[in-house]
This record gives structure tokens, sequence and C-alpha cells, in this order.
């Protein structure tokens, strides 16, 4: 026992060593275009700031759609209508890592007697079989800030925010060995 503890303590600092560690490089403001992180360093995501304003979006709810709350949607509709779409307008903060929006406020989607005319298609055309009650929408009611920051990303992945209207407050570390 006392050669394993002996060892486990000689260990220890390569171990811990082998991680590397952060120095500080630059803050940095990314808007919407789609910026990679550099090799050899690492990014913190510390804000979002700003508003995206989408006016009678077409929001896809089906499986596999990439839409930016069309997840959201589909967790709320469930396998009643497994290939869709519908129009709204909502407003949204977030970041789009490599290709996926991962929200921090989204509004607009309200409880209620509102409806919206559903598709039977993905891209708002075709037949409109029927109204869709928003209050149906319990997952997307969503009016705050959701608990997502700050947000660590590494080397290579690809960042942007949700649009125009909003930014990207980061600090840029270099890993250094």
């Amino acid at each position: 026992m006392k050669h394993l503890s002996w060892i486990c303590i000689m260990l220890l600092p390569l171990v811990l060593r082998a991680q590397g560690s952060l120095q500080f490089h630059q803050v940095r403001v990314i808007d919407n275009n789609t910026v990679t992180i550099p090799s050899g360093k690492v990014w913190k995501v510390i804000s979002v700031y700003g508003l995206d304003y989408r006016t009678n979006e077409c929001i896809d709810y089906s499986n596999g759609s990439t839409h930016e709350v069309g997840q959201l949607v589909r967790c709320s509709v469930g396998s009643s209508w497994p290939t869709g779409s519908f129009r709204y307008s909502y407003a949204i903060r977030g970041l789009i890592i490599d290709g996926r929006t991962v929200p921090t406020f989204l509004s607009g989607f309200r409880n209620g007697s509102s409806c919206s005319s559903t598709y039977t298609t993905t891209n708002c055309t075709g037949s409109q079989p029927s109204c869709f009650n928003l209050s149906q929408l319990a997952c997307v009611n969503q009016t705050e800030d959701t608990d997502v920051l700050p947000l660590w990303l590494p080397a290579g992945a690809q960042v942007a925010s949700t649009g125009a209207g909003t930014r990207l407050s980061v600090i840029e570390f270099n890993v250094v060995p």
C-alpha cells in the first residue's frame, strides 16, 4: 500500500500537467458571421446581448428539423403531427454552435386561444388541415433567460450569434501545454 501511495503521489503532477493551463488572450465580440475557434484556443462565452425578431417565420417541427425553435415546438406537439410546419412571429437571442441554435432567450410563444394554421409540409406550403392552438406549446413558453451561460467552447467549434441584432461577448484563452 505504501508503494502504491508513493507512485500515485509521484504521478499526480504529470496528470495535472497533461491537461495544460489557460492563459488570457483577448476579449472578442462575435456577430452573426460564423467564426471558427482557432487551434490552441478555447472560448468562454460570457453573455449574449441584443434581440432578433422573426416575423411570420415558417417553423418546421418535423423530426430532424434544424429550425432554431423546431425542436422546442416538437416537444409539445409530440408524435400527433410527425411532419409539419406553421408560421409565427417571435423574438430570440442566442448563439449558433456548429450549426445548432442554442437559445438564451425566447419570447412570443404564449399560452392562450391564439392559433396558427398548420401545414402538412415542412416549408409552410400545401394544405392547412387545422388551427394550431398555441396553448399546446407548453415547453416553448420561455420568457426569461435560460441557464446556459457561461459556456466553454473548444478549438474548431464554429460559432455565431442568432442574427444581425445580437452579439456574443467572448473571452479567448490560449491553451498552454
